[in-house]
């Protein structure tokens, strides 16, 4: 598959495959299927907060407030302690606060002088 038209082909040969399959002749076991997928709809953990942590890549430009990945890391029961009011209240009102919605994207060119800005988008 070197075209995009040969990814394309076997893209719908795929979806072909899984959609195109018989229905079951008997009605499914809704309720042992609804036991299977237990889901926990609380409020994250303390836990989970420390976790989500260790799983950031260290290294990342910092955003608005400044405070790299780093700084989490290097006491995470501290940074679990505080974030987790933050996530809770995030979680329960179902609702991002405004100020962690904001971000700053700087384009930076691959190659040439920086006051090329042709150079920026892929163009040039």
């Amino acid at each position: 598959m070197t075209t995009d038209k040969d990814h394309k082909a076997r893209s719908a040969e795929l979806f072909k495959e899984v959609l195109s399959k018989d229905l079951p002749d008997e009605p499914v076991d809704t309720q042992r299927a609804t036991a299977d997928l237990v889901i926990d709809t609380n409020p994250p953990s303390n836990r989970e907060v420390i976790s989500a942590i260790k799983g950031l890549k260290n290294g990342k430009a910092p955003g608005l407030d400044n405070l790299n990945v780093e700084l989490f890391k290097a006491d995470l029961n501290f940074a679990a302690e505080i974030l987790l009011p933050l996530f809770t209240e995030i979680w329960e009102q179902e609702k991002i606060p405004f100020d962690c919605t904001k971000v700053v994207i700087i384009e930076i060119p691959k190659k040439g002088a920086l006051s090329d800005c042709s150079k920026l988008n892929g163009e040039g």
